[in-house]
């Protein structure tokens, strides 16, 4: 989590939190600031990890269908 958030993912984080202000203003609070770059690396994170989950077909794999 060292790797600061750009802006772009910071503005992500502000509309995810369903905070009404401008990017700027929350930025001037250090709260703020610490709040939107966590969410804005949870969200990163999610991205990251639902790109690599494959697809599993349940249904197939209890009817025996390996192939």
């Amino acid at each position: 989590m060292n790797a600061r958030p750009t802006r772009e993912q910071l503005q992500e984080a502000l509309q995810a939190s369903r905070l009404h202000m401008p990017l700027d203003d929350a930025l001037l609070s250090p709260t703020l600031y610490i709040a939107l770059r966590n969410t804005a690396h949870a969200l990163a994170a999610r991205k990251a990890s639902t790109a690599r989950r494959p697809v599993i077909d349940h249904k197939r794999l209890a009817a025996g269908d390996i192939d």
